[in-house]
């Protein structure tokens, strides 16, 4: 694994992650949310920690049409707002490995907010694969399980 350089990392981060926050709620976000564009999107930055729980070189997390519609119809409370912390979420949260090929990123505060992500077979990039609330009982089981915290 390529291992980034902070200053990298950093200044990707400075000239792309802003883009990402402030396109939802905005096109073309709304068509992917709408189901109207098809593809996947960058979401986020990924940072190194999670990079490495994950096994990859991969430095976007992305979103495809595919997850939205599943999430639409699994979590409708999700919504832009929570697809903007997706960041955030990847900044500051705990990373426990989840299964083969994904990691589970879990941001405990007062509504707590879990981000699942899968790296591709052939390691070439990372999707988001679900974002969802969780309630405080599954946050002591995750914490409790604790197997694969990084």
């Amino acid at each position: 694994m390529t291992v980034v350089d902070s200053r990298q990392l950093a200044l990707r981060r400075q000239n792309v992650a802003p883009s990402y926050a402030t396109g939802f709620g905005q096109l073309p976000f709304l068509d992917l949310l709408r189901g109207v564009w098809r593809g996947a999107q960058s979401v986020a930055v990924i940072p190194q920690r999670v990079a490495e729980a994950l096994g990859t070189d991969a430095t976007e997390l992305k979103l495809s049409t595919h997850t939205v519609l599943k999430q639409l119809r699994r979590h409708p409370e999700i919504g832009a707002s929570e697809y903007r912390m997706v960041q955030r979420v990847l900044d500051v949260g705990e990373v426990y490995r989840d299964r083969e090929n994904h990691v589970a990123v879990l941001k405990v505060g007062r509504r707590n907010l879990e981000v699942v992500a899968k790296r591709t077979q052939d390691d070439a990039e990372v999707y988001l694969v679900s974002l969802r609330y969780v309630n405080p009982k599954w946050v002591a089981k995750r914490r409790k399980k604790g197997a694969g915290r990084t």
